[in-house]
C-alpha cells in the first residue's frame, strides 16, 4: 500500500489511518524505532526491547531532576508550562 503525508511543523509526521490500522504494532503510544539508510530512506519499525530498565536509577534521576531548582526556577515548572505552550 503506497500513501502521501505531510511533514508538519517541528517534524510531527502523521501515518494514515488505513496503515496504522493494517499494522499491529503501530498503536496509539507505540515505542518505534526510526532509522536512515544509506540512500537517504527512513525505516520505521517496531522498537525491540533489548535494554534492561534499572527502575530504581531512573526513579532517583527523575526525583533529582524535578526537584532542580536553578537560577530562572523551577525545572519541572518550565517544562509544564513549555508544554502548554505548544
Amino acid at each position: 500500500m503506497n500513501a502521501t503525508a505531510i511533514i508538519r511543523q517541528r517534524g510531527q509526521l502523521t501515518i494514515p489511518g488505513k496503515i496504522r490500522s493494517d499494522l499491529s504494532w503501530m498503536q496509539t503510544n507505540s515505542t518505534i524505532s526510526i532509522r536512515k539508510t544509506v540512500d537517504e530512506k527512513v525505516i520505521l519499525e517496531p522498537l525491540q526491547k533489548t535494554q534492561i530498565i534499572n527502575w530504581k536509577s531512573l526513579r532517583s534521576q527523575l526525583k533529582r531532576v524535578s526537584n532542580y531548582k536553578g537560577k530562572r526556577g523551577n525545572l519541572s515548572q518550565f517544562i509544564i508550562e513549555d508544554r502548554e505552550r505548544h
